[in-house]
């Protein structure tokens, strides 16, 4: 970057307490800091529960009132205090109008993660999203949903065997979601997926380590609770993983293969970040946009991913699933680094 820099680049990352946002902001910053170091501050974003999202974006796409005032009224934000900042950051949608807004006022540039939603591309000088990555082939779109942790962990991976039915997992990693706009899960879909754990244990003496999230039914998280406690195929059990992110990412070092419920592409797309042998499941009700089906496809067609309706596990499936996934590794942030800096003479006109 040209001398024009101060010593460090003020970041300010808009936060909307959640963990997927937490992780791709976090990821994006210790990419950015590899280019230039970064001094961060955070703000936490809350829209007025009074108004929509819709609203809002109503109020400011009509020019109702001014940006200072769209900050008072819609997220209770006093402009005088905002943090003096050269750059904005932020990911997931509750944050999208914030960073617009915010980099607007402060006369800076912005950059937003976005996950597979359609956006309006031009209202940022710079969008990270999965997209950008599934066209070209050299590309791993998984470096396109960025995860702090990865950036934590850059040594070499432990070699992974070639499990099978012969050759099981020792541990395995169970993440479990629960109930969207477009997921919905019955009881006895649940119910199948727990059993299917009991069996995996007393057919190939695989152990798991289980986390649960905030959209988790509290009649899963509490049958695996007993589970716990009355079986020993359980080493360990958060019931509020995303709360524990450091919790996780141990979970990620010990297991040598996961299966995760595809509610949550970014937290599938992390493990198979973490080049974790990966099947997802899904309800029999359930859903992709364009966006979220070519991110699929690309990771299955890439054989680091294999997919399986919940009703339709067996041990046969997943033995044959674990056969035909060719995990690559802890995946190198070079390529995210390299993005970045390419684009960064974009940011560097404005904040310079």
């Amino acid at each position: 970057m040209n001398a024009g820099y101060r010593s460090r680049i003020r970041l300010l990352i808009l936060s909307d307490g959640t963990f997927e946002s937490a992780q791709k902001t976090g990821g994006v910053a210790r990419a950015l800091d590899q280019i230039h170091p970064v001094k961060i501050d955070r703000l936490a974003v809350r829209a007025n529960p009074l108004m929509s999202r819709r609203f809002l974006k109503k109020l400011y796409d009509n020019q109702v009132i001014n940006l200072k005032q769209m900050l008072r009224l819609g997220y209770n934000i006093n402009p005088r205090y905002l943090p003096k900042t050269e750059l904005v950051l932020s990911a997931g949608p509750s944050t999208q109008l914030a960073n617009e807004i915010i980099a607007r006022v402060a006369r800076v540039p912005n950059i937003y993660c976005n996950s597979w939603d359609v956006i309006d591309l031009n209202k940022f000088t710079l969008v990270i999203s999965p997209e950008q990555g599934e066209a070209n082939p050299e590309i791993d779109p998984c470096l396109f949903v960025p995860n702090e942790y990865i950036f934590l962990d850059q040594g070499t991976p432990r070699a992974r065997p070639a499990y099978s039915d012969q050759s099981p997992p020792k541990t395995a990693m169970m993440l479990i979601g629960g109930n969207t706009d477009r997921f919905v899960y019955r009881e006895d879909e649940w119910m199948r997926l727990l059993e299917f754990m009991t069996r995996v244990y007393d057919e190939w003496g695989t152990r798991w380590v289980v986390g649960c999230f905030e959209n988790t039914e509290s009649s899963v998280a509490m049958a695996l609770h007993q589970l716990q406690h009355t079986t020993p195929m359980i080493d360990d059990f958060c019931e509020f993983l995303d709360r524990h992110p450091d919790r996780m990412w141990n979970y990620f070092k010990q297991a040598e293969a996961a299966i995760c419920t595809e509610d949550s592409l970014e937290l599938m797309s992390h493990v198979v970040s973490a080049g974790i042998p990966l099947i997802g499941v899904a309800p029999d009700h359930h859903g992709f946009n364009t966006l979220e089906t070519r991110f699929r496809d690309r990771l299955s067609r890439d054989n680091r991913i294999r997919f399986v309706l919940i009703r339709g596990l067996s041990l046969e499936r997943l033995a044959t699933g674990l056969k035909e996934i060719e995990p690559r590794g802890i995946v190198s942030n070079d390529v995210l680094v390299d993005y970045l800096r390419d684009r960064l003479p974009v940011l560097e006109d404005s904040v310079s």
